[in-house]
């Protein structure tokens, strides 16, 4: 067979497959150390639009969230973020959008914030979690295609005075001199 692309962790990927040679179908076989989750494969249409891009910021001053997104295709009219608790993927605590875009050449981009004054804050003592997906909806509201989940904790860190904060709470971070960085001259 012929290598079509590679991937990474959690991530997903997007394979141009040239047509068949022959009509005769393709056999894609995945090569890795172990799959441990679930494997999704889904046909997609290039001019529906594709979500290629996403990051969620989380702001604890402002208690806001920040979406960056960026994608392709000449029929997406809006984004829709989802947000779940971790432990239960299927209890969803809140929804954003659907927002729209700003249209360019390549595709589309947007970065929005949302409020989200109840979000459960992240902390050592208790590492409250949450996954955000994103949808990419057409001018009829249908989803034309949806990122996998993405985990992420509520938190921010900042200095204020001199020092760390976390989630408004000073913090001290300490050096461990036992690192490789410390012990080859890091420091």
């Amino acid at each position: 067979g012929k290598k079509a692309g590679h991937t990474w962790s959690m991530r997903w990927h997007h394979l141009k497959l040239p047509k068949p040679f022959k009509g005769e179908p393709y056999r894609l076989t995945v090569k890795c150390a172990g799959i441990v989750g679930n494997v999704w494969l889904k046909a997609m249409t290039p001019a529906a639009g594709r979500i290629t891009d996403s990051y969620l910021m989380t702001s604890v001053q402002n208690m806001q969230g920040t979406i960056r997104a960026a994608g392709t295709g000449s029929k997406a009219a809006g984004v829709r973020v989802v947000i779940t608790e971790y432990e239960q993927p299927d209890k969803v605590v809140k929804t954003v959008g659907p927002l729209a875009g700003t249209v360019q050449d390549d595709g589309w981009s947007l970065e929005e914030k949302f409020d989200w004054k109840d979000a459960t804050l992240w902390s050592l003592a208790r590492p409250h979690l949450y996954r955000y997906r994103l949808e990419l909806l057409d001018g009829a509201g249908e989803v034309i295609d949806r990122l996998f989940p993405i985990r992420f904790g509520f938190r921010e860190v900042w200095t204020e005075g001199g020092h760390f904060m976390l989630n408004n709470r000073r913090i001290t971070l300490n050096m461990d001199i036992h690192t490789p960085l410390a012990t080859k001259g890091g420091w």
